[in-house]
């Protein structure tokens, strides 16, 4: 991940040539504005402990002891967004872990992990490596002062800045903080639908699972851009269901489960269904209103499952990162927008090189081994790439390019089609 960030770094600052169709060249640099992620992933992104922490927001100071949270005030405080983490504070605390690792006292490093939720997984390895090299001076000098080690430590941690800490911190116009988006695929299907799913299909019998499921095989699903229902298969693996099948529940269940389940869990799908209807919205024609929407959407949710199941407030990070969906949704815009779930198709798509390879030809070696998602579709869809002199430009050549056209699931996967003209006076 270091080598990515330098190559962006590379490009501020000699910006990249390309060239296009026509021949007119052109320059880019590259700037990275998120980091969408499943949450632990993220929270890795941002120095954090992780959810299961005192400290179990990545985004904002929120939480504390389990005494802590409980408490009227604390428990409150987590249906809202606390005060932000910012990047400094986070590499500040870094460095007073490195301080106590340098001086070769863990306990002091661990406090403030607890305390204050900074725990960077890349910056770990070199407290581990400065704590064991403290003790390695010490045992081959019995009789130097810890003082004079702790300072050559020191001084080395400060030669070795660029080393020591994580490139999410240091990037330029990445802030971890604020740029690693609530991920609607992890945090709202695979989160929030998941739980009210779970506890509303458990209790139901033989005879209720049945009506259940001839509700939801009969759903009319004109407009809703989904996958064909499969109701028996839904309730037969109700346990492990995926994505696109949570986001099909989370659309119809209210139709269906009205009857079926307690008061409660129906408040908590209606809201559950109207929180997702505004997050899988392509486009924001007035962000004042769709704020205040969502807040409330927000609120709603929050508010039904603190009367369902009160604790899950405290145990699950889930519940909380909704109250930082708002600022988001202002930071990015539509957060289908930045959904993760969307690059889960190059899984198939990379079952097809084995069969690219033997069209690829000169290119070959070059595609396969970016192994890069975007560079293949770039490749397989006609794109350019230099030649490595500076000067000339190549292209994959016209077996790779005419693959698509006989591979129909290979091109919604790669979201292409081929542009075909229609002839004046025929019907569509």
């Amino acid at each position: 991940m270091s080598a990515n960030f330098e190559d962006c770094r590379s490009t501020q600052t000699e910006p990249v040539r390309v060239e296009d169709e026509t021949g007119k060249a052109t320059r880019f640099c590259i700037h990275v504005n998120a980091g969408p992620s499943d949450n632990p992933m993220q929270s890795e992104f941002t120095g954090h402990i992780g959810g299961k922490g005192n400290r179990f927001c990545r985004k904002c100071e929120v939480g504390g002891t389990q005494k802590e949270k409980v408490s009227d005030e604390g428990y409150h405080a987590l249906f809202e967004a606390g005060t932000p983490r910012t990047r400094e504070r986070i590499v500040v605390e870094l460095e007073k872990q490195v301080k106590s690792a340098c001086a070769g006292v863990m306990s002091h490093v661990k406090t403030s992990q607890t305390e204050t939720g900074v725990k960077d997984v890349y910056t770990q390895y070199w407290i581990d490596d400065l704590i064991k090299r403290f003790h390695e001076l010490k045992q081959g000098d019995p009789a130097r002062s810890n003082v004079d080690i702790q300072k050559e430590l020191v001084q080395w941690a400060l030669d070795n800045r660029d080393k020591i800490y994580s490139s999410f911190l240091t990037m330029n116009g990445f802030d971890p903080t604020k740029d690693t988006p609530v991920e609607i695929l992890h945090t709202i299907l695979l989160g929030i639908v998941k739980y009210i799913w779970h506890i509303s299909h458990t209790p139901l019998d033989t005879e209720q699972k049945a009506r259940y499921s001839a509700r939801l095989q009969a759903t009319e699903t004109d407009g809703l851009s989904i996958h064909p229902i499969r109701a028996n298969y839904i309730m037969q693996y109700a346990g492990s269901l995926i994505g696109r099948q949570l986001k099909t529940i989370a659309q119809t269940n209210v139709f269906h489960l009205y009857d079926i389940v307690s008061e409660d869990k129906f408040k908590a799908w209606k809201a559950t269904g109207e929180l997702a209807a505004l997050l899988w919205f392509p486009e924001v024609r007035n962000l004042a209103e769709y704020r205040a929407d969502l807040k409330v959407a927000v609120a709603n949710v929050l508010d039904i499952f603190a009367v369902i199941d009160p604790s899950k407030i405290v145990t699950k990070i889930k519940y909380h990162l909704l109250a930082h969906i708002d600022e988001d949704a202002v930071q990015f815009g539509p957060l289908v927008g930045v959904a993760t779930e969307i690059y889960e198709c190059f899984n198939a798509v990379f079952r097809y090189c084995s069969i690219l390879s033997n069209h690829l030809a000169p290119s070959r070696d070059i595609a396969l081994q970016l192994g890069d998602q975007e560079s293949l579709k770039h490749r397989l869809t006609g794109g350019l790439w230099s030649a490595g002199d500076g000067k000339s430009w190549t292209r994959a050549r016209s077996g790779v390019r005419c693959f698509l056209e006989s591979h129909p699931m290979l091109q919604k996967l790669l979201a292409w089609s081929d542009a075909k003209s229609l002839k004046h006076g025929t019907p569509k």
